[in-house]
């Protein structure tokens, strides 16, 4: 009976704490929401300037947004992008990526499985990722609940010149604005410095004394917690 009683306990507990954790991510989705709404009515707001004489033809100005944004939409902005990877029924491992621009943040990747995050990455860039990473806890071959773990990655590439390396420390202050509700913060200079074992053991040490079956990482990979 009492050994009833303490498992009864223990998934209550665990239901209340899941509760608590879907809460949260619901709120950062909706403050990314209500924040991309504010920079789209902002950008509508602001007059169209006219190109001047001076200008490179608009074919030319075209090919290099495209190169610039290539894997995200240019128009996607990064609360929007933070928002959608968070929202409910986004896949797991749904990840972005932003670089530090002059006046702001610019989105220039997005996609699906750390590994294609890993692929994304440029050794002479300053970039800031976000992979939404699904804890899943799975009982008696049945699906309990599914928990979704914002994770960011600052990733100062090993080939950045030190005078670029100012661009890290002006981006933390931009990313902490549309990054919110953040369960893991790691830094890396080259790829293979992510690893889904490094993140599984981060992620188990600062969720408590609960533990998910399995992270699913997207694109196939999943790691499960047998430690």
């Amino acid at each position: 009976k009492e050994e009833a009683e303490k498992k009864a306990k223990e998934e209550a507990e665990n239901e209340k704490q899941a509760a608590a954790e879907a809460a949260a991510a619901a709120a950062a989705a909706a403050a990314a929401a209500a924040a991309a709404a504010n920079e789209a009515a902002k950008e509508k707001e602001e007059p169209k300037r006219e190109p001047s004489k001076k200008e490179e033809p608009a074919s030319v100005k075209k090919k290099e947004t495209k190169k610039a944004t290539a894997g995200a939409d240019a128009k996607t902005t990064p609360a929007a992008a933070y928002g959608a990877l968070l929202a409910k029924g986004a896949p797991a491992g749904s990840w972005m990526l932003v670089e530090p621009g002059k006046k702001k943040l610019k989105v220039v990747a997005q996609g699906e499985g750390i590994s294609s995050l890993k692929e994304a990455l440029a050794l002479d860039k300053v970039l800031f990722a976000c992979i939404a990473v699904h804890g899943v806890d799975q009982r008696n071959d049945k699906l309990s609940s599914v928990r979704t773990k914002a994770v960011q990655i600052n990733f100062i590439g090993s080939k950045v010149k030190a005078i670029k390396r100012m661009a890290a420390l002006r981006g933390k202050n931009e990313v902490a604005k549309v990054f919110r509700g953040i369960a893991l913060v790691i830094d890396a200079i080259n790829p293979d410095d992510i690893t889904t074992k490094d993140l599984v053991q981060q992620l188990v040490a600062a969720g408590g004394a609960h533990k998910p079956s399995y992270y699913d990482f997207g694109g196939g990979e999943k790691v499960e917690v047998d430690f």
